[in-house]
């Protein structure tokens, strides 16, 4: 528990939801219905960003980058369902390779190298382990929370616009990621 003003704003907003995941996970049907469709939607992300962690962890290259666009996928048509919305997986596969794509190149790069680093044995399991749940929170944190903004806004999942997200999806990959790292005291 933070002590100071200080050790309070350095405690960012994706650490806590983090920490606060596990007894969301718990969270009764009475509680949920009194919850707004962003606080919904929020809850879904949270719960999201720690199965795509614990997804990047999986050891086989390319399988844990599946394993992450599963949750994404998931993910997105739980929120699409508190929005009232139509899961289109052709549409938000598109979306999600430019909002992906949008974090430019050398983190998109630093995510297939995380994977396909995991073919050599050992030290490569390892690097592919410290690199990709930190990834996989960011971007499921930043594409959740770009969607929510969208859905919102009282977008669809077929107007979405990644080009004029593409700012705040690299903001909010920033947070997620700092959502996974330890936080120095």
């Amino acid at each position: 528990m933070p002590t100071t003003l200080t050790e309070e704003k350095k405690k960012t907003a994706p650490t806590a939801a983090i920490e606060e995941t596990a007894s969301e996970l718990s969270t009764s049907e009475e509680t949920a219905s009194e919850l707004s469709t962003s606080e919904k939607s929020l809850a879904i992300v949270k719960r999201h960003m720690v199965i795509a962690g614990g997804a990047g962890l999986v050891p086989f290259p390319v399988w844990d980058i599946a394993g992450i666009t599963a949750v994404q996928f998931k993910m997105l048509k739980d929120m699409g369902e508190v929005y009232g919305q139509t899961f289109k997986q052709s549409a938000v596969k598109n979306t999600l390779a430019a909002l992906i794509g949008s974090i430019g190149l050398p983190t998109a790069a630093l995510s297939v190298l995380g994977s396909v680093v995991k073919f050599v044995p050992i030290a490569g399991t390892w690097a592919g382990a410290l690199t990709m749940p930190v990834l996989a929170t960011g971007c499921t944190y930043a594409v959740g929370k770009v969607f929510i903004q969208h859905f919102e806004a009282g977008g669809t999942f077929l107007n979405l616009d990644p080009e004029k997200t593409k700012a705040y999806f690299k903001q909010q990959f920033e947070e997620g990621k700092l959502a996974a790292t330890p936080q120095s005291k």
